[in-house]
């Protein structure tokens, strides 16, 4: 088997041929860096403030439901103050009317 044409041979003047030209051609993969270079940059600063908004929305629903929930127990509470007024009333209405 000849190996002689898979000889590595090496040029140092191909290291200075090389030159990359910002043609139209050429133009879509540095925008898609630099799109992705500000896009990440953008996140980069403004997630903390996107998290901060979440958490404290999160946060007020979270009181607000709480709030819901005490104010239904207030109402429930009230609602049985009065029954229990009622039923007591109709108690001694009852035994008053078997005593007259």
């Amino acid at each position: 088997m000849n190996l002689s044409p898979y000889i590595f041979s090496y040029n140092p003047d191909n290291l200075r041929a090389f030159s990359y030209t910002f043609s139209s051609g050429n133009f879509i993969i540095p925008a898609i860096i630099v799109g992705l270079i500000f896009i990440y940059g953008f996140l980069y600063f403004i997630a903390p403030y996107i998290y901060g908004y979440v958490v404290v929305r999160i946060e007020t629903r979270q009181k607000e439901d709480k709030r819901k929930i005490i104010q239904d127990l207030i109402l429930m509470k009230e609602i049985q103050n009065e029954l229990e007024k009622e039923m007591e009333e109709a108690l001694l209405n009852a035994a008053v009317v078997k005593n007259a």
